[in-house]
């Protein structure tokens, strides 16, 4: 990615800048503050560009704060409760996420793949469907 798109990304953000740090210690309020001086922004740039490049984030980007959502409204025991990681507030999803959106269902999905699958069986190709049941997935998630 280029460091004119950093910029326009960044400036297209909503500007509630809170002054609180995320888990690696920097505040959004901070980082508009510097991002736009053109040594940091061929930092961020140049780093940016690595982990694409290395398919890779630093384990102290992955980290989240973890919110217990009560399941109903007499809530007591820990199974009672859903953990939410909150890791992003810009509210950007994939298009290919059909879990938690508004007008979009398992038949979505599965009408989805079907599409996709018989796309790639017409061009010739191959297409290998892996599945894995992952109910209470998030309850066993050690924390």
């Amino acid at each position: 990615i280029s460091q004119q798109e950093v910029c326009k990304a960044w400036t297209g953000l909503r500007r509630k800048l809170s002054k609180r740090c995320d888990t690696c210690g920097i505040s959004k309020f901070f980082l508009d503050k510097i991002i736009l001086m053109p040594a940091y922004l061929f930092l961020i740039t140049t780093f940016a560009n690595l982990c694409f490049e290395k398919g890779e984030v630093p384990d102290m980007l992955k980290v989240a704060r973890v919110v217990p959502i009560p399941k109903k409204s007499d809530a007591v025991q820990p199974s009672d409760f859903r953990p939410i990681s909150l890791t992003k507030k810009q509210k950007i999803m994939s298009p290919s996420q059909f879990g938690c959106r508004k007008h979009h269902s398992t038949e979505l999905a599965m009408i989805t793949a079907t599409d996709y699958i018989r796309k790639l069986i017409d061009n010739g190709m191959i297409a290998v469907i892996v599945s894995i049941d992952l109910r209470k997935a998030f309850d066993s998630v050690k924390r």
